[in-house]
């Protein structure tokens, strides 16, 4: 796992644009010092402009766990798409609901585990 502590505010929003412009919907960035956070959203709307900004969410760990949970379970695509000339199937297992929450927790748990700050 890389530590991003140590990368400029600079870099950050060059990494924003990148995936803004390989045309992902939303950009969430997690970081636990909210006052980091704040430069990344002022340094973002400087730069890349608002409507782009208005893309990208700011979260601490925390919040950022709390927002997955708000989120609704996806939708499983059953039907085949065309990726590079490949036919891609992708398919899922019907879990109860009680399955689905373990398993959202655990990945939670595990996503938390990995973005507290190492001593």
């Amino acid at each position: 796992m890389r530590d991003f502590r140590h990368t400029t505010i600079d870099h950050e929003v060059g990494n924003i644009r990148k995936c803004l412009k390989a045309g992902l919907p939303q950009v969430a960035i997690i970081c636990v010092s909210e006052d980091r956070l704040q430069k990344i959203a002022a340094a973002v709307i400087g730069s890349l402009g608002a409507e782009a900004a208005a893309r990208v969410a700011y979260y601490q760990p925390d919040q950022f766990i709390a927002h997955l949970i708000t989120l609704p379970a996806p939708v499983p695509k059953d039907a085949a798409v065309t990726r590079r000339g490949y036919k891609v199937k992708r398919s899922a297992p019907a879990l109860t609901y009680e399955e689905q929450r373990q398993r959202e927790a655990l990945a939670n748990r595990m996503m938390a585990e990995a973005m507290r700050p190492k001593r």
